[in-house]
């Protein structure tokens, strides 16, 4: 059997073989054809069997309760289409697109310090607004 595999990044890949597809009756459109022909597709994918970084498999569990189950098998229902076909790319395609969201991590915020520029100009607009508020006060009588 060929291997396929699918590159998420330069360290992470997904093979497809090791992918389970199970047809399933779909509650979707389709008319009399959903009754007699199972067009949703199952996908079901076990974390466990592969050696993923801690990190991504904590990260996968916290953004997708609903699709992971305990054991670390995720499982996608998709019954989009009425063809058993389109199904299977469509959760092949959602498959993908959790591994990548799970990736990608946010950047670090760097710690900047305020230019000294700004720090004077801040300082000149608050005497300026001191300076009104002093103007706007009523006069003392023995100055």
């Amino acid at each position: 059997m060929k291997k396929k595999i699918i590159q998420i990044n330069d360290k992470i890949m997904i093979n497809v073989n090791d992918i389970t597809f199970k047809p399933v009756f779909s509650s979707g459109p389709g008319g009399q054809n959903i009754n007699k022909n199972a067009t949703a597709i199952l996908l079901q994918y076990n974390l466990a069997q592969h050696n993923f970084p801690q990190w991504l498999i904590n990260k996968i569990k916290m953004h997708h309760t609903k699709i992971i189950s305990k054991n670390n098998i995720i499982t996608i229902k998709a019954k989009s289409y009425k063809s058993q076909i389109k199904n299977k790319k469509e959760a092949l395609k959602r498959l993908i697109t959790i591994f990548k969201q799970s990736v990608d991590l946010p950047k670090k915020r760097k710690t900047t310090s305020i230019p000294a520029k700004e720090k004077i100009k801040r300082l000149k607009q608050k005497n300026i607004q001191s300076k009104k508020k002093e103007l706007r006060k009523t006069p003392k009588l023995y100055d």
